[in-house]
């Protein structure tokens, strides 16, 4: 039995709605793409679905059904999905529609186990679909939404130290107070050059996203991203020079770290500090910081 998203070979058609509620936040769910709703886990998801029949059309048709999933994508030559949840509700029993006929459907404290998220290798999507099943075909029509969870900061906190050396030549430390921060905070902290005995041409420190897929396989694929880059300075420093550190967060596109979802990838983020020489040699140490959410959009 063939799907067939949406439009009826006779023109009819799906119309699937979320409830429009202007005090809700909206996101693009990819980046430069539309505005979607955002959802947090726990809260109502409601709407209608429109089956919308030409004049004077009858349809006969085997039940209209509308589900609640939640997927895993895993990009490649093979593309895979893997939904992790999956919620169906029946909306009307097999039948003959003599007219056109709008549905409201509602999914209570409907649960989002992870965070929408749009990776190198991976998405994480949710969507509601609504099936209308004919004798010989399906017709389906769906629409996204985004889930965004809130966290709080955690009870205590360690300092997060960065130390880039070369025996008795180079010795660089970045000290910051903590390692965990919400996605629109600041980091705070200090660069010391105890040993600087080599020409340098350029320092810097990246955000550097690592997204993971395949953590329990073998031949897992690794894809880091530089997200940010701040200029440290220029030239060689002398020893025992020490200069502040300050990295804002906010408007970078972050996401909140994901360590493991459903055994597929995880998303993690590091601090990261490169050190080019003279002779374009690079030098980098990297610690992992964690990121969460505190805001909703």
């Amino acid at each position: 039995m063939e799907s067939v998203l949406g439009l009826f070979a006779n023109g009819s058609e799906i119309v699937l709605k979320v409830t429009e509620d202007p005090k809700r936040k909206k996101a693009p769910a990819s980046p430069g793409g539309p505005l979607t709703y955002v959802f947090s886990s726990g809260e109502d998801i409601t709407g209608t679905a429109d089956i919308q029949l030409k004049p004077g059309k009858s349809l006969d048709h085997q039940g209209v059904t509308v589900e609640f999933i939640g997927r895993v994508v895993r990009h490649g030559n093979i593309e895979t999905n893997h939904d992790f949840q999956n919620v169906t509700k029946d909306l009307a029993p097999a039948g003959k529609m003599m007219k056109g006929t709008e549905f409201n459907w509602s999914f209570k404290a409907a649960e989002l186990m992870y965070e929408s998220f749009a990776g190198q290798g991976v998405t994480v999507k949710y969507f509601i679909r609504c099936t209308l099943k004919c004798t010989y075909l399906i017709y389906y029509e769906e629409v996204d939404i985004l889930c965004q969870n809130l966290s709080t900061a955690p009870a205590a906190d360690e300092p997060l130290e960065i130390k880039t050396g070369i025996g008795d030549v180079l010795q660089v430390k970045v000290e910051c107070a903590k390692k965990d921060y919400h996605m629109r905070d600041v980091i705070v902290g200090r660069v010391s050059f105890d040993t600087i005995d080599i020409k340098v041409k350029h320092m810097e420190v990246n955000i550097v996203r690592k997204e993971t897929v395949g953590i329990m396989d073998s031949s897992k694929v690794v894809q880091n991203d530089v997200i940010a880059k701040y200029e440290i300075m220029d030239g060689t420093p002398t020893p025992g020079t020490c200069l502040p550190l300050r990295m804002h967060l906010k408007g970078l596109g972050l996401t909140p770290t994901m360590p493991n979802v459903q055994n597929i990838f995880s998303v993690t983020y590091q601090l990261r500090f490169v050190v080019i020489g003279h002779d374009d040699m690079k030098y980098q140490e990297s610690n992992e910081i964690v990121l969460y959410r505190t805001r909703i959009g």
